[in-house]
C-alpha cells in the first residue's frame, strides 16, 4: 500500500490544499487491511476522487459502487467504503472556499453527497475527469487538473472571498464566536453570510463551526495527549466533556480513545486527516490567509 500526499503547483496552492494518492498492489478483501471504513471524515473540504483504474470503492452507506470520478460534497458525518480490488486513486483537496469557484452550481447542492461528475451537467469537467483518469501516471493526472482549475479561475467571481476568508479565519480561530461577530467581522449581514457559506462552501456558517470544532479537537487531542478530556473539550470550544463526547462520536463514529488507539494501530492511513488537523492548529496561530485576486 502506497499512500503519498503531494502539493499543488504554487499558482493554484491558494485553491487546492492538497492531492493525496493511494495505490495497492495486492487484492485486499479485509477493509481493515487497507484503511478504517470511516477514513473520510468531516473536514471542512470538499474532495474530488478519481479512480484512476476501475471501480475498486463500495459505498457501505450507498450499498453500490462509486463512479469513477466523483464528488464528495461536504460531510457532518463519517462515510464508510470497502476497496475489494487493486486501487489507483487521487483526490483532490479543495482549499474551504475554493469549490464554489470550480463548479458551476451552488455547492450546497452537494452537501452530505457523493455526486458523480458525470452526473453534474458541467462538459468541460467531465472532459477534464476523462484526462484524470486515463492519464499514464499521477504526475500528467495531477496537470490535467490543474489545467482545468487554471481555466475555471480566469473566469471565476471573486467578489465574496474577501469578505469570506475573514469569515472562515474568524471560526476557526475561536469556534464558539456568535455568527452575529463572524458577519460583522466579514462585513456582511447574517443573511449574506449564509447564502455565501451556501453556495461557495456548502454548508452553513454553523455547520462550519460543528467541523471547525472538531478539526480543533483532534489537533489538540494528537498533540497533547496527557491533558484531561475535559480541558481539552474547553480548548477546542465545546461546552463541556459530554458535549464534546457527543459531537466527536457523530462525526467520527468513535469515541475520542477509541479513535486514538485506531490511530496509533493505522497512523499511516490517517495521513491525509492529520495534515489538514495540523493547518487548523498553524492557524490557531497565525489565522487563516487573507484570500484575494
Amino acid at each position: 500500500m502506497d499512500f503519498d500526499i503531494i502539493a499543488p503547483s504554487p499558482q493554484i496552492a491558494e485553491y487546492v490544499s492538497h492531492y493525496w494518492h493511494f495505490s495497492t498492489h495486492t487484492c485486499h478483501h479485509n477493509v481493515q487491511e487497507v484503511m478504517p471504513t470511516d477514513f473520510f471524515l468531516p473536514s471542512g473540504c470538499v474532495y474530488i476522487i478519481f479512480n484512476r483504474q476501475h471501480h475498486t470503492i463500495y459505498s457501505q452507506d450507498d450499498d453500490n459502487y462509486f463512479p469513477r470520478a466523483f464528488v464528495f460534497g461536504q460531510k457532518t458525518f463519517p462515510t464508510a467504503y470497502r476497496i475489494f480490488d487493486e486501487i489507483d486513486v487521487m483526490c483532490v483537496v479543495l482549499q474551504t472556499f475554493a469549490a464554489g469557484l470550480l463548479f458551476k452550481i451552488p455547492i450546497i447542492e452537494l452537501f452530505n453527497r457523493t455526486v458523480g461528475i458525470n452526473d453534474i451537467d458541467d462538459m468541460e469537467m467531465k472532459e477534464m475527469a476523462q484526462r484524470v483518469c486515463y492519464a499514464p501516471d499521477i504526475k500528467a493526472s495531477i496537470f490535467a487538473f490543474e489545467n482545468f482549475v487554471e481555466r475555471r479561475l480566469a473566469v471565476a467571481d471573486f467578489y465574496h472571498i474577501p469578505h469570506l476568508a475573514s469569515a472562515i479565519r474568524s471560526i476557526y480561530m475561536n469556534p464558539s464566536i456568535r455568527m452575529r461577530d463572524v458577519s460583522d467581522i466579514a462585513c456582511l449581514s447574517e443573511r449574506q453570510l449564509l447564502r455565501i457559506f451556501d453556495s461557495t462552501i456548502g454548508l452553513s456558517p454553523k455547520q462550519f463551526e460543528r467541523i471547525a470544532k472538531l478539526k480543533r479537537m483532534f489537533y489538540i487531542l494528537t498533540n497533547n495527549r496527557e491533558q484531561s478530556l475535559v480541558r481539552m473539550a474547553i480548548q477546542a470550544g465545546y461546552y463541556d466533556q459530554a458535549h464534546m463526547n457527543h459531537e466527536f462520536m457523530k462525526m467520527t463514529s468513535f469515541s475520542p480513545n477509541a479513535f486514538l488507539n485506531n490511530l496509533d494501530n493505522h497512523e499511516q492511513l490517517y495521513v491525509e486527516y492529520l495534515k489538514t488537523s495540523i493547518n487548523i492548529g498553524k492557524r490557531l496561530i497565525l489565522g487563516e490567509k487573507e484570500y484575494k485576486k
